[in-house]
């Protein structure tokens, strides 16, 4: 299937149907990779999706990466919020050949990460870091 480069900082993922459905036994891939290093916050704003088809958003550029979310089926207009633990994720429309649906939306930021300044002195006997 097509994949789909994003390199801004933010913007809007869709599956490119508009009022339409998708099309019927295809993948399609976005990545996104904006040139602020950090993390990428995704809002997933809804999704519709056929029977069998699915909607995956992966923590990385291949699908060999930890999935974000379980894989998102049937419909819903909630927004979901996502975070990604590096720079890329990949989102993934795998449709089959039974039923298709409208798609979905989603919008996304990147985050620039924490960089380490200095030292922090720790006195409890317990803790995070």
């Amino acid at each position: 299937g097509a994949v789909t480069l994003n390199t801004a900082n933010f913007g809007v993922v869709t599956d490119g149907s508009g009022y339409y459905s998708y099309n019927y036994n295809t993948t399609c891939s976005w990545v996104i990779y904006p040139p602020a290093m950090g993390v990428v916050d995704i809002s997933l704003k809804d999704y519709d999706l056929g029977a069998g088809d699915t909607l995956s958003i992966y923590d990385g550029d291949t699908t060999s990466h930890a999935l974000l979310h379980a894989r998102f089926t049937g419909s819903s207009s909630t927004t979901v919020a996502l975070r990604s633990t590096w720079i890329k994720v990949l989102v993934v429309l795998t449709a089959n050949n039974t039923m298709v649906g409208q798609g979905f939306n989603l919008t996304y930021t990147a985050v620039t990460a924490t960089r380490c300044s200095g030292s922090v002195t720790l006195t409890a006997d317990t803790g995070v870091v």
